[in-house]
């Protein structure tokens, strides 16, 4: 984790795009889930959405996409938030 600032016994929690079980796994052990990957990234909303755990992230499109699929499993009590903060200045002007 040193290499990406933070300390170095912060735990690391490691799952695989491709395999729903590590990513199920991944979302039922946190609380929140910041991702920088959208495109490679529908599973584990799914899987946050029906965890009920927090998830963090961009791109525009893919959020649409995915706010239409997942938005009635999300009423789990998960918060999935798309562009959070400096990200979404942009796309609020356009929408305003």
């Amino acid at each position: 984790m040193r290499q990406f600032g933070g300390p170095s016994n912060l735990p690391l929690i490691a799952a695989d795009a491709s395999n729903p079980a590590s990513l199920k796994a991944m979302a039922e052990s946190a609380k929140v889930i910041i991702s920088t990957v959208g495109l490679y990234g529908e599973g584990l909303v799914a899987a946050c959405a029906e965890a009920g755990t927090g998830y963090l992230c961009g791109e525009p499109a893919w959020m649409a996409a995915m706010i239409r699929k997942y938005g009635d499993a999300a009423q789990s009590g998960a918060r999935i938030v798309f562009s959070c903060g400096f990200d979404s200045i942009p796309f609020d002007l356009g929408v305003f």
